[in-house]
């Protein structure tokens, strides 16, 4: 009998299996996304471009505007959200998506703030904490600081204070922001934020930085923390936090895939019997380590039967990518590095045109593929209405 057959899988769902558990073995290096895209539906060419672009873990959203009455869905991740439910319409609220593949549980948070938390086990478990704190409601430093109090460290706090301090960036220190850096001082935690704006007022073209990331001291060294301002259409620039085991100069790839046109199961599961035989688990090994060592021995056998071929990059990240949408994302990176060199007015006219072109096109490319798509629906329905009548 094969070892797969007493769990009623097939061999393709035993190689999905495996894959979880050799991604989450060697998870040394993954990215947290956090934004406030001021509107999770009406920014979601961003976000999936985001998706696809640093495959993140968790994405951590302020300002999601649902509905309390709305489901949420983001394919491959699940979701763990917290609506504002004390105002007449979509508003605020926040959200953190993590991705399928990695264990994950809420953590319930006392407090009247916009706040969620969620625990996962990648190479050992991390909690995320995602707040938002309206720019037109005060908070008390007590009010952070129970929420700090209930997390299980290690934990990364990220998300949009609207807190000003030239600690993190800004270029001057208001009271809210005073009493978050008497809360980073007060415990052991580390800020993340390295000076990078992370929002440009969209009247003024005032750069400040009030989203904000810290986390408790003992993660702090495995952390990397970017702000990506050319794949954001509001007002606030989407942030990545890298925790990295290894090397942190490792460069980004895609998961490879495997190569399973033309497998020959058979032979997959005789070697897999085999190697059983020949392997040798010790007394001594905890369960871990057999899990681990059995799912080793699997995914090795798979690699000498099978191979793998990696992201050629060829392929684009969305239906409507195209040459045009990559070459205005690139002239709005540019037009925003420009403008942040000389802050001159005609410079942020230059960025929020280009911000603009973005859009359009985006938009624009979206609906051809829709027409596109509604035609030859069309087309294919008339035709099976043809062929039934003749």
């Amino acid at each position: 009998m094969s070892i797969i057959q007493p769990f009623n899988l097939s061999p393709k769902e035993m190689m999905k299996i495996i894959d979880t558990i050799m991604q989450n073995i060697n998870l040394n290096k993954f990215h947290i996304i956090q934004w406030n895209p001021n509107g999770f539906y009406s920014k979601i060419d961003e976000i999936k471009l985001l998706l696809n672009k640093f495959s993140p873990i968790a994405l951590c959203i302020q300002e999601t505007n649902f509905n309390n009455n709305k489901s949420i869905r983001l394919n491959n991740y699940s979701s763990y959200i917290k609506n504002r439910n004390h105002a007449g319409r979509a508003s605020g609220g926040v959200a953190i998506f993590i991705n399928n593949t990695v264990p994950s549980k809420e953590i319930p948070i006392t407090s009247h703030l916009e706040v969620i938390a969620v625990n996962i086990t990648a190479k050992s478990k991390l909690t995320i904490c995602n707040i938002y704190l309206p720019n037109s409601h005060d908070f008390n430093a007590l009010d952070i600081q129970n929420i700090i109090d209930q997390l299980p460290t290690p934990f990364i706090v990220l998300g949009d204070f609207n807190s000003h301090n030239t600690l993190w960036g800004c270029n001057d220190t208001y009271p809210k922001g005073t009493k978050i850096e008497t809360i980073l001082n007060t415990n052991n935690i580390n800020i993340l934020n390295n000076g990078q704006a992370t929002r440009v007022n969209s009247s003024n073209g005032n750069l400040s930085a009030i989203d904000l990331s810290f986390s408790s001291a003992t993660i702090s060294p495995n952390l990397e923390w970017d702000v990506i301002p050319e794949l954001s259409s509001s007002d606030h620039f989407s942030i990545k936090i890298t925790v990295c085991y290894t090397n942190p100069y490792e460069i980004h790839t895609r998961n490879p895939k495997w190569n399973l046109s033309n497998a020959d199961w058979n032979k997959f599961q005789t070697e897999i019997e085999k190697n059983l035989i020949n392997s040798f688990f010790p007394n001594e090994n905890t369960v871990d380590e057999n899990i681990e060592q059995f799912s080793k021995l699997i995914y090795d056998t798979a690699a000498n039967n099978f191979g793998q071929h990696s992201y050629s990059g060829k392929r684009p990240p969305v239906p409507w990518w195209n040459k045009d949408i990559k070459h205005a994302i690139r002239n709005k990176k540019t037009s925003f590095n420009k403008y942040k060199r000389t802050k001159q007015i005609q410079d942020f006219i230059d960025f929020k045109k280009n911000k603009a072109q973005v859009r359009f096109l985006i938009k624009n490319e979206k609906k051809k593929i829709m027409d596109t798509f509604h035609l030859n629906t069309k087309f294919q329905r008339v035709s099976y209405e043809n062929l039934e009548q003749s």
